[in-house]
């Protein structure tokens, strides 16, 4: 059990909460705002907390709030946008043999600044993949299958939406197509 109270201040987090906050507030520091102190059971002994973040969707979808919290007795950052989660680092394929690996505070960032977004089922609303790239042109890739099957899977279209809501849209495994084709000229 996780409890938040106002006793809890950042000089009792641990360290790696600590690192992540520096990092975070040295980054955006008006969103302090956003930043909460966990203690848990385990944690009452010695009085260390943990970070948590939330920061709301600008365009109000509950749903697509980010957060930051630690798992694993603290020692293990992890983040969360709509249904998706990642701990530790974030892992994004750029084509079939070869990724990117993330750290939580630079995928963070990415999420953030529309660079990273989410696609999911619009039958289930499970996740299927991220999408990553600048903007204007943000490739689709998949997380656990083909994005064939991954469209398939979820009737033929997909929702990929932004934290900021900016490039949100349904695309369909034609979109996906030309897109990728646009990209190999």
């Amino acid at each position: 059990m996780t409890k938040k109270n106002s006793s809890l201040t950042a000089e009792r987090l641990k360290p790696i909460s600590k690192a992540f906050l520096d990092e975070f507030l040295a980054w955006k520091p008006e969103w302090q705002k956003h930043c909460e102190f966990e203690q848990s059971e385990s944690n009452q002994i010695d009085g260390e907390c943990d970070l948590y973040i939330r920061l709301p969707s600008p365009h109000g979808d509950p749903n697509l709030e980010i957060q930051v919290f630690f798992v694993n007795d603290g020692s293990e950052p992890s983040l969360s946008f709509g249904n998706w989660h990642a701990h530790n680092e974030v892992v994004i394929s750029t084509t079939e043999f070869e990724y990117v690996e993330l750290s939580i505070f630079t995928a963070l960032q990415l999420m953030v600044m529309g660079d990273i977004a989410i696609s999911t089922s619009l039958t289930t609303n499970s996740p299927i993949s991220l999408a990553f790239g600048p903007q204007h042109e943000i490739v689709y890739l998949p997380l656990r299958w083909s994005i064939e099957e991954a469209l398939q899977d979820a009737g033929g279209r997909i929702r990929v939406q932004t934290w900021d809501g900016r490039i949100d849209q349904e695309v369909s495994l034609e979109t996906i197509d030309a897109i990728h084709r646009k990209r190999e000229v």
